[in-house]
């Protein structure tokens, strides 16, 4: 699957659980069989964990160590950066 359609397909289950909070428990407790139900498969021996930000809590992911390399930065696929300005910031 390319990035472009997963991308798609975890937007379509971010938008979910933030509509539907059964779902997201779910999603929180098991996202491997989440992701598995909506078409992404996780990669294998990896395990899979679920961060919520909230409005006074942004996560950012620190890659794992020999990953990211200096010659690998600014390559797509090195790292992600995302937040979207809430309602209420200034």
């Amino acid at each position: 699957m390319n990035y472009v359609k997963m991308q798609g397909k975890y937007d379509e289950i971010v938008l979910k659980a933030q509509n539907d909070p059964a779902f997201k428990q779910r999603f929180l407790a098991d996202p491997d069989v989440v992701l598995l139900e909506h078409g992404i498969r996780p990669p294998t021996g990896k395990k899979i964990k679920i961060v919520e930000n909230s409005k006074s809590v942004v996560h950012l992911i620190l890659p794992a160590p020999s990953v990211l390399t200096a010659e690998d930065v600014g390559l797509p696929g090195t790292g992600f950066c995302s937040w979207r300005k809430q309602d209420n910031d200034a």
